[in-house]
């Protein structure tokens, strides 16, 4: 269950009018020092991320999602699946076909994840106060996996929507406030799996708000839109092709980045999406970069996404789970089949720092040395651009997103 840890967000930025072109000459950059360089994600680590992010980002517009969250909240599932079920699961999220040692890697990684503060996450199965669970499962997802166990009563739809939405606004500092609406717990509805997932950090090198400008965004189709655009001359790991540009900005700690790719173009995101198979050697490329010396222009972003996850899920091969043949025995006999998915996201980029959080609701019914001053390179995000916030020691990937515009 280990794979690379790394929020992706992508943007379409509108540049300003009167913006000067990137500057494509052979950069001059710093000697990166040893061990300052984040582990380089192993082959397949990013698949699900990139597969569940091509499924939602068919649609137009801005996206930003939380593989993670979605993982995590299926793991709670996957840990009473049995046959088919759970094959299809180990297949699409690349869990191990062992569970316990996949419980211990997951506890591991979240353990390293937390372990500076700029990062929570936490998991907790709701059940209906008359649904008896088998107590080797409650065993599994509350001493193995960190998860909270509690019963409510199903019947006050209301009173249940409202206690679960309270858990996640508190576990995502109120940055999604609702969840789930009542809707969600149907008369045969016998459990809600959730995940929610915190980050907050400030940039190590953070923007003066006094060099932060109203200026021209440029979008996809050609439009512009006004947007706050934050400037600064930064050091940052880069690398650059014919039809974009690579950095990677640190947060404070050195534990997180934030990795930008900046098409050339305005309308150049779709044709970068489309090689989103490279991900994690361009994940790998940033790793093993130097830093550069950038005149950096990057836009103040706050967006909010929601996304029913069923049918993407089984467009990627998820179909046993949500059909009258789900196994699901390991959590309270047979007769149980996962009916609903919801799956929320939030994003703030501004001077200070990066803040995103994201939850993940699952409802289970029962079935009828000083050199000479370097080249400075502009790299101004002021056009459509794809964005990857993730882990450095682990290179985990937390989020992936698509921002058409700055306003969300």
């Amino acid at each position: 269950m280990r794979r690379t840890l790394a929020v992706i967000a992508l943007a379409f930025m509108t540049a300003c009018a009167a913006a000067q072109p990137p500057n494509t000459a052979e950069p001059t950059m710093q000697q990166a020092e040893p061990g300052d360089a984040p582990a380089a994600p192993s082959s397949g680590e990013s698949a699900f991320d990139v597969a569940l992010y091509r499924e939602l980002a068919q649609e137009s517009g801005g996206h930003f999602v939380s593989p993670l969250s979605v993982e995590s909240a299926f793991a709670l599932v996957y840990a009473g699946a049995r046959g088919r079920t759970a094959a299809e699961m180990a297949d699409v999220f690349g869990y191990d076909a062992d569970f316990a040692a996949a419980a211990a890697a997951a506890q591991a990684r979240d353990a390293a994840l937390e372990a500076n503060g700029q990062f929570a996450i936490a998991n907790a199965v709701w059940v209906e106060r008359s649904f008896a669970l088998a107590p080797p499962y409650v065993r599994l997802v509350r001493d193995r996996m960190g998860a909270m166990v509690a019963p409510l009563d199903f019947s006050d739809r209301r009173s249940a929507a409202n206690t679960i939405n309270a858990w996640v606004s508190e576990a995502t500092a109120e940055r999604i406030p609702s969840l789930i609406s009542e809707a969600f717990i149907t008369e045969d509805a016998r459990l809600v799996l959730t995940n929610a997932v915190y980050f907050k950090a400030d940039w190590a090198d953070q923007f003066r708000a006094n060099d932060t400008r109203e200026g021209d965004f440029r979008l996809a189709s050609g439009d512009t839109r006004r947007a706050q655009l934050m400037r600064q001359t930064t050091r940052a790991r880069y690398f650059e092709e014919d039809a974009f540009q690579a950095a990677e900005f640190d947060y404070a700690g050195d534990a997180f980045a934030l990795a930008v790719f900046l098409p050339r173009t305005p309308d150049g995101l779709p044709s970068l999406e489309a090689r989103l198979g490279d991900l994690t050697p361009w994940l790998a490329r940033l790793s093993a970069a130097n830093r550069a010396e950038l005149n950096l222009t990057l836009p103040k972003v706050e967006m909010n996404t929601s996304y029913d996850l069923v049918a993407p899920l089984q467009r990627l091969g998820l179909r046993a789970a949500f059909s009258h043949n789900a196994d699901l025995s390991g959590i309270a006999g047979g007769g149980l089949v996962v009916s609903k998915v919801i799956h929320k996201a939030f994003l703030k980029i501004d001077e200070q720092g990066t803040e995103a959080a994201a939850a993940t609701a699952i409802g289970v019914e029962v079935t009828s040395a000083p050199a000479p001053p370097p080249r400075r390179i502009d790299f101004t995000a002021d056009r459509p651009f794809f964005l990857v916030l993730r882990h450095k020691p682990s290179g985990q990937i937390l989020f992936l997103g698509r921002v058409v515009d700055p306003a969300g």
